[in-house]
């Protein structure tokens, strides 16, 4: 079931696309108030897990006016519970049980508890790779929902906070289950959508040849932010969404040198 088939990455960014356009209308005829079931690696004050969930939580402001977030947090599996954890507090303040394992957290008697997944794998005390990569268990938590969702022989939607992974074969592998299992998957952040306070006005249709983003931040989660704020400006190019040619990465001294060498 769990197939690896080879893909580009242009392939399966589209199937992604395709499956989050399904999604809204899965909760037709359903509940009022879907039930999101929340997977995460640690939660504190100011962390991912928590700017994400203070909106699903409780209404949140949204162009000067109070928007309820229409949907209720039921169930939360937490991996790592570091000083100044916050999900017991959380837990009992807004009465969302915590579940020793994905499995319970999100189904019930071989059936399912939940109208959809966040997984949230950004923060926490995990290794690092020899590229410097943080190896987040995004892959292994979707796994774990996966294997659930076989066992129920029923899926849900799930949203994947930033990427997927630090992998491109786990990465794959994510997108493949979604295939496999029929469920639209979404992975990204708030940043392609944020108010740009920025001097640079593109006129639609410009024409761009290359663009370049530059970030002061750490390997791989900044790097990703930078692409998503670059991905943001250039979107309303002559073209549109054309796709990509290369992307190269340049730190430090080569950066400036290779910008030196453009002007």
């Amino acid at each position: 079931m769990y197939n690896h088939n080879s893909m580009t990455r242009r392939s399966a960014m589209a199937g992604i696309a395709a499956g989050t356009c399904i999604a809204p209308d899965l909760f037709a005829g359903r509940r009022n108030r879907p039930r999101v079931a929340v997977i995460l690696t640690e939660l504190r004050f100011r962390s991912h897990a928590y700017n994400i969930m203070e909106n699903f939580i409780a209404p949140f402001l949204f162009r000067g006016k109070l928007v309820d977030p229409s949907v209720d947090l039921v169930s939360m599996y937490v991996d790592q519970h570091p000083d100044g954890d916050m999900s017991k507090v959380v837990s009992e303040k807004f009465q969302i049980p915590i579940y020793d394992s994905i499995a319970e957290t999100i189904s019930s008697d071989n059936s399912l508890t939940c109208d959809a997944i966040l997984l949230i794998g950004e923060h926490g005390t995990y290794p690092l790779n020899q590229r410097g990569q943080v190896m987040y268990p995004r892959h292994q938590f979707l796994k774990e929902c996966v294997d659930v969702f076989a066992k129920c022989s029923s899926s849900v939607p799930v949203f994947n906070d930033k990427h997927l992974s630090y992998q491109w074969y786990k990465a794959s592998q994510m997108y493949q289950w979604s295939k496999q299992l029929q469920f639209p998957m979404m992975a990204g952040s708030s940043v392609p959508l944020a108010q740009q306070i920025t001097p640079l006005n593109l006129k639609p249709g410009a024409p761009i040849a290359e663009s370049v983003s530059v970030h002061g931040g750490g390997i791989e989660s900044y790097d990703f932010h930078a692409l998503e704020v670059l991905q943001s400006i250039v979107e309303s190019r002559q073209g549109a969404e054309t796709g990509v040619a290369t992307v190269q990465l340049l730190e430090r001294r080569s950066a400036r040198g290779k910008l030196r060498d453009q002007v």
